[in-house]
């Protein structure tokens, strides 16, 4: 409890460091939804990670998780993240909690365009502020070699005074594989979202969605490479997966060296998707550093109009 609470306070200070003004930015309803530093280094394909912060992604993969990370993110001006998750054994599975909030703040003048009769726009005063927060609890097992796990969310959004929030559900399942003898691999399935609406979809930024993810690693003379790929489709109205299913595919590759055992440095790259027209980023790359028990991690995402935002995270395991 101790170390949560002094993550939770690095949390803090590195939003309050994050969430200074700049230049004028007017914030639409759909905010960023990335929960994980070393995965959006990696395209966000992080549905098989074992990191702690995969109780955002997947749930089965709680099972095998270990540790407690908190991660702020600048995404650009008056608007940024913070994120905190922990996990920790449980007979042969896991447990973890973890939470999200996305702030962010308009200026005058700020203007949105509101669709009206006719077709026809109009324009209204756009919110002061905005922010989606996310809590979630989950647990796995491990049942002859197959992870099976859930995570019950509570998601809320709120404009000016105007708030929405609602509970919904995630499943998973995962399982480890040998490729030709001596090849590990990860597959992980989660569907995520399970009791939303459309109206949520458009307020709270969760739509329905199952992800397949794929992770596999290991030495490569002096290195060690990781590769993460996923594929993922969301359900953006109120109509079928198959009329209105929007695929979401996410590839990362992480290069590491080790000079003494529990002391190493990565490097990492990804390409993605933006989901749901919310995150509008494309390359990712970033950095780690794992020094013993903790591992300090760096993350850039491209952005449309050529920002770049900034992720740093921290974890001890």
């Amino acid at each position: 409890m101790r170390t949560s609470a002094l993550i939770l306070s690095g949390t803090t200070v590195l939003l309050t460091m994050t969430a200074h003004d700049g230049g004028a930015q007017c914030l639409g309803q759909r905010l960023p939804t990335t929960a994980s530093t070393r995965g959006a280094a990696m395209g966000d394909a992080n549905t098989a990670s074992r990191d702690d912060d995969v109780i955002f992604y997947g749930p089965a993969q709680l099972a095998v998780a270990r540790g407690t990370s908190a991660a702020a993110e600048r995404y650009f001006d008056r608007l940024s993240s913070g994120t905190v998750s922990t996990t920790s054994r449980l007979a042969s599975g896991g447990i973890g909690v973890g939470a999200q909030i996305v702030e962010g703040r308009n200026v005058d003048p700020c203007l949105r365009a509101i669709l009206g009769p006719g077709g026809t726009f109009t324009f209204a005063p756009g919110p002061r502020t905005i922010s989606r927060t996310l809590a979630v609890v989950g647990a796995a097992q491990t049942y002859k070699r197959i992870r099976v796990g859930a995570s019950a969310k509570y998601a809320a959004a709120q404009l000016d005074d105007q708030r929405t929030s609602r509970f919904l559900l995630d499943v998973g399942t995962s399982k480890d594989f040998t490729v030709r003898d001596f090849i590990p691999l990860t597959a992980a399935v989660a569907v995520q979202n399970i009791g939303t609406s459309a109206r949520d979809t458009i307020q709270l930024i969760t739509p329905l969605r199952a992800a397949l993810g794929l992770a596999s690693g290991g030495p490569v003379g002096p290195l060690d490479l990781a590769i993460a790929a996923q594929l993922a489709v969301e359900q953006n109205g109120t109509n079928s997966f198959r009329r209105q299913g929007r695929f979401i595919p996410g590839l990362g590759v992480e290069v590491g060296y080790a000079w003494l055992d529990g002391y190493s440095i990565a490097l990492r790259a990804g390409e993605r998707t933006p989901p749901t027209r919310t995150d509008l980023r494309h390359f990712t790359f970033g950095g780690g550093l794992v020094l013993d028990r903790f591992s300090f991690d760096y993350a850039v995402e491209d952005q449309v109009g050529f920002r770049l935002a900034h992720r740093f995270g921290v974890r001890l395991r």
